[in-house]
């Protein structure tokens, strides 16, 4: 494992301690799940994609040529933003989180199958 995805981890991991130690308060585990598999997803997203540029793979998102900052910016935008929501319809911040597990699971499972497709 190199530099770069001890990393990422690294980050993602405190990334993920800091969410749960900001909803200490908060009892709703379904919600508090939602967010760890989004920041999972997000870190999956991370590694299959870098796997798949070192397969030959091209990466279309120009804002990916700094990879860790992004996803951890993107990632904390999302979350932040979902939990302002929250506050305001917690059946729609639900559905928010729903649909971003949703959207970076395909994109996970697409990686995946164009690994597997080159190796």
């Amino acid at each position: 494992m190199n530099l770069k995805n001890k990393l990422a981890i690294g980050m993602v991991g405190l990334l993920s301690f800091l969410s749960l130690q900001a909803q200490e308060k908060e009892k709703d585990i379904l919600y508090k799940a939602g967010e760890l598999s989004y920041m999972v997803l997000n870190y999956l997203d991370y590694s299959t994609t870098q796997r798949a540029l070192q397969n030959g793979a091209t990466e279309l998102n120009p804002l990916m040529r700094y990879p860790i900052p992004c996803k951890l910016g993107m990632t904390s935008l999302f979350l932040y933003t979902n939990r302002q929501i929250k506050k305001d319809d917690e059946k729609k911040a639900k559905k928010v989180l729903l649909l971003g597990n949703l959207f970076y699971g395909a994109i996970v499972l697409n990686n995946y199958l164009l690994n597997q497709k080159w190796n």
